[in-house]
């Protein structure tokens, strides 16, 4: 497995870092049948305008998960910690969401419309009905935002 790091950090809103280079480079590893991961770093952050819950990450992935549609053999996790997953603190707060081929395809089967959810700032509900949050619990760590693009 080849690993490669994003020549740039991911800055700025969760739902256009999604068309950060490491989507780029993810790609071609995936036409080529190579096995490759792709970490990148920064701060994402989100403009809240909706109603809904989320974070950085899971809004970074859901915009990921339409970004990638139609690609197959890439699976990514948007996560991090501040050892309070969700600043809530509550146990079962979500610190990120996986994402692959298969998550629009759920999705629709669901009636779900990431667009919809998107605009109103509500990736962990959208993730949470397909059963992709990342919940590890209180980590007590801190760990910088790690969008991974593995294949």
């Amino acid at each position: 497995m080849k690993a490669s790091s994003s020549a740039s950090r991911i800055e700025g809103e969760a739902a256009r870092g999604s068309r950060c280079p490491c989507r780029n480079s993810a790609r071609p590893c995936a036409r080529g049948g190579r096995r490759a991961v792709i970490l990148s770093g920064g701060e994402l952050t989100v403009t809240v305008r909706g109603q809904g819950r989320g974070g950085p990450n899971q809004e970074y992935a859901l915009a990921l998960a339409a970004a990638l549609a139609g690609t197959r053999s890439i699976a990514a996790l948007a996560a991090d910690t501040d050892g309070t997953d969700g600043g809530a603190g509550r146990p079962d707060d979500p610190a990120g969401a996986f994402v692959d081929e298969t998550t629009l395809p759920r999705a629709q089967a669901l009636g779900l419309d990431p667009a919809r959810y998107l605009d109103d700032n509500n990736s962990s509900e959208f993730f949470e009905k397909l059963g992709d949050l990342l919940v590890p619990g209180p980590t007590l760590t801190n760990v910088n935002d790690l969008p991974g693009h593995p294949r």
